[in-house]
């Protein structure tokens, strides 16, 4: 039983010794945690500003873009974009419409669920 524990013993203090704390404990970080923020937003302003020129000042694609709108009739492109968007702004009102009036009828049709089961629940009562 000795000669065990003492191997035992041996052998932990020995594999302490030679691989050290692997995993646990606390050894610090070599740089701050801190992220600069500024520079980070400064960072992603530029690349959103980069891509914005990149696309607004593209010619060649301007010009496709007027020459395909007035293709389908329209003046200009700018008209086209916003008949477009109006467009879907009215579409997203009908939904939003269409949902409401979903709800109130689900409500009715419930309402009416309730008012049966009572009456039923009711006469059940009244024939006991």
């Amino acid at each position: 039983m000795k000669k065990t524990l003492s191997v035992l013993l041996i052998t932990f203090f020995t594999s302490q010794l030679t691989f050290g704390q692997i995993g646990y404990g606390y050894t610090g970080d070599k740089r701050a945690n801190i992220d600069d923020w500024s520079k980070m937003v400064k960072e992603y302003r530029n690349n959103g500003q980069r891509a914005l020129d990149e696309s607004k000042f593209d010619k060649l694609t301007d010009r496709v873009r007027e020459k395909v709108a007035r293709e389908l009739g329209w003046s200009s492109y700018a008209e086209m974009v916003i008949a477009r968007k109006e467009k879907r702004k009215h579409l997203r009102n009908e939904r939003k419409i269409q949902r409401f009036e979903q709800r109130i009828i689900k409500r009715k049709r419930n309402a009416e669920l309730r008012r049966i089961k009572k009456e039923e629940r009711l006469k059940r009562k009244n024939k006991n």
